[in-house]
């Protein structure tokens, strides 16, 4: 597990795109939940960390694919998911597992 930012600095509604080990990962604070996906839209591949963040829907800037981002599911195309990556919160700090898919 690899720290990357405290949990109070990250602002609901704010996403963060950051890379470890050469992964990209998507971090976000929603209704006050922090979750972590793979940063790339399942589409083209784009950094979704380039998008928007409304609510809770998340919004691709190159196609405007968007997803609901407090489950990982697609509303446009409903078929399509984001790769979830396991995350812990240990004393304020948020860490990430790149290399370990959240269930």
């Amino acid at each position: 597990m690899t720290p990357v930012i405290h949990a109070s600095k990250l602002w609901d509604g704010e996403m963060l795109g950051v890379r470890i080990g050469g992964v990209p990962i998507l971090i976000a604070r929603v209704d006050d939940a922090i979750v972590a996906y793979r940063d790339a839209c399942p589409h083209l591949g784009v950094a979704l960390s380039d998008g928007t963040l409304s609510g809770t829907t998340l919004t691709c800037s190159a196609h405007g694919w968007t997803y609901d981002v407090t489950t990982g599911h697609g509303k446009n195309p409903l078929s399509a998911r984001l790769r979830p990556v396991r995350l812990e919160i240990r004393d304020d700090t948020v860490f990430v597992d790149p290399g370990e898919e959240a269930s």
